[in-house]
Parts: C-alpha cells; sequence; structure tokens
C-alpha cells in the first residue's frame, strides 16, 4: 500500500495524525472483508500512498518544515514515484498568491496528469466579514482544488428534504 515514505521532517507522525487521517480517508481499507466494514472503505480504497513527511513533531508547535521549492523538491519527488493525485493537508494563513502558490502552479503545469489538492486552511469564519481571504497560500493556486468545509446545523438542511444522505 504505502510505495514511499520521504522523512523529510522526521520519522513520526505529529501528535493529531491529521494528514496520516486524512490518507486514510482517501486510500484506507478494510482488512476485515465481512459485515459492513467495507463501508469504511476510503474514497480510493485500492489506492497506493507515498508520503513526504512535513510534519516536525518534535517542535512545540507542531510546525511543518517544506523544502524552499515546492515543485522540484516535494511534489516532483511524489511524482516521479508515481503518484497522481497529491493530497495536502497544511497550508498558510496569508491569502495571497505567493512564490508557493506559483510552484504549485508550476508543477500542475509541467504534469498536466497530475492534480494538487490542498486544504483551504483552519482560518475559517462565522460570517461573511469574515470569511473574506480565509483561504491560505499555497492553496490560492490556479490550476488545483482547494477543499473546504461549511459549518451549518442539522437545521440548514431540512431545505433539502430533511434527510442528507450523508
Amino acid at each position: 500500500k504505502v510505495v514511499q515514505y520521504v522523512s523529510y521532517a522526521d520519522k513520526s507522525d505529529d501528535s493529531e495524525g491529521h494528514g496520516t487521517h486524512v490518507a486514510g480517508s482517501i486510500a484506507g481499507e478494510s482488512l476485515l472483508d465481512y459485515g459492513d466494514f467495507r463501508r469504511y472503505n476510503g474514497h480510493a480504497f485500492a489506492a497506493k500512498i507515498a508520503f513526504f513527511d512535513i510534519g516536525n513533531s518534535s517542535s512545540v508547535n507542531a510546525a511543518l518544515k517544506l523544502p524552499k521549492d515546492y515543485d522540484r523538491n516535494l511534489f516532483s519527488i511524489l511524482y516521479k514515484t508515481g503518484a497522481r493525485v497529491i493530497s495536502n493537508s497544511w497550508g498558510a494563513t496569508g491569502n495571497k498568491y505567493d512564490t508557493q502558490a506559483q510552484q504549485s502552479d508550476l508543477f500542475m503545469w509541467e504534469n498536466p496528469d497530475a492534480l494538487l489538492v490542498f486544504s483551504a486552511g483552519n482560518s475559517g469564519c462565522l460570517s461573511y466579514s469574515q470569511c473574506k481571504g480565509s483561504v491560505g497560500s499555497p492553496a490560492v493556486l490556479k490550476n488545483g482544488i482547494t477543499v473546504g468545509a461549511a459549518l451549518n446545523d442539522h437545521q440548514s438542511w431540512q431545505y433539502y428534504g430533511g434527510n442528507p444522505d450523508i
């Protein structure tokens, strides 16, 4: 299942294991093949995983350690292993189109058969006026996908028939 592990930051998971959790949601496969265990498989459970460890678990703030050139020293390393969908559950708080977003777009331009997916960030908002600028770099890239979540209560789903399929 795991075809590559690059220990760029260190050789351990952070205390929350967020990237590991997301990888399991995407490509996890239940070892139990009976009952309803298969319903807990990831969306692409037959996929292989290449890890690039950027979580510095020894840091007090669990800081990320990233290479300066995302295109050549991060994404291309995963690409050469065969990765074509590269999930990135990290980002910065600044919402400017900066060097990191440009490097991410460069990778996408050079590798049109690949897809970079970023999290929108952890700077969400409760009102429209707070939302402006809440998506950080490199999630502001132009040629990838940025994934976010919405904070809706159960009653907001009543408009859709009262019983959403979630």
